[in-house]
C-alpha cells in the first residue's frame, strides 16, 4: 500500500493547516513503505499504542530535537537519520518502542489524517462532497477498521498534541 501523500498535502491546502513537522515526518516514512496488498489491511496496532504514542510524543519530539534532528528541512531523510542514528534508535528504546514502532506511527497518522479528514468534510460545500468521498475511500482502504477505531477513541487527544 502507498499513501496519497499529494492527496493528503492537497488536503491540508485546502484547509489551510499546517502540519507539526513530526506528523509530516510519519506521513512522508508511511508513503515510502509499502506493505502487503490485502482487501482488509493487517492490524497494526495493539490496544495501548495509541495511548503510549500520545504519552511519549512530546518528550521524544523534545529528545529528538536535542539531536538537532531538523524533520522541517528534510523530512524525507528523516526515517533514514533515526534508522541510522544509534542515539535516536536508543530514544525509541528508552520509551518503549521496537523495530515496528515507524510501522505503528505511520498507521496512527494515517487513521489520524483519516479522522481529521471527516472533520473537516462535513464542512464542505455539497459540490465538493464527491471529491471528499472519494480521497475518503482512498483512505480507507489503507487503515485495518479497528485500528482506525482505537485512534478514533483518541481523536482528541491526538489533535491535542499533533496540531499545536
Amino acid at each position: 500500500m502507498f499513501v496519497n501523500l499529494t492527496t493528503y498535502l492537497e488536503f491540508k491546502a485546502m484547509t489551510n493547516k499546517q502540519l507539526p513537522f513530526i506528523t509530516t515526518f510519519f506521513i512522508l516514512l508511511l508513503s515510502f513503505n509499502t506493505l502487503q496488498a490485502q482487501n482488509t489491511p493487517q492490524k497494526v496496532l495493539g490496544s495501548g499504542d495509541v495511548t503510549k504514542f500520545i504519552k511519549t510524543f512530546d518528550p521524544m519530539t523534545q529528545e529528538f530535537k536535542q539531536l538537532e534532528m531538523d524533520f522541517e528541512k528534510d523530512p524525507n531523510a528523516a526515517a533514514n537519520a533515526i534508522a541510522g542514528n544509534e542515539k535516536a534508535m536508543a530514544i525509541l528504546k528508552k520509551y518503549g518502542w521496537d523495530e515496528e514502532y515507524f510501522l505503528k506511527v505511520g498507521t496512527i497518522a494515517m487513521s489520524y489524517s483519516i479522522c481529521a479528514m471527516e472533520e473537516e468534510f462535513k464542512k464542505l460545500p455539497p459540490e465538493q462532497a464527491q471529491y471528499a468521498a472519494q480521497v475518503k475511500e482512498g483512505y480507507l482502504k489503507q487503515v485495518n477498521p479497528s485500528d482506525l477505531e482505537l485512534v478514533k477513541s483518541n481523536f482528541s487527544e491526538l489533535k491535542r498534541i499533533l496540531d499545536k
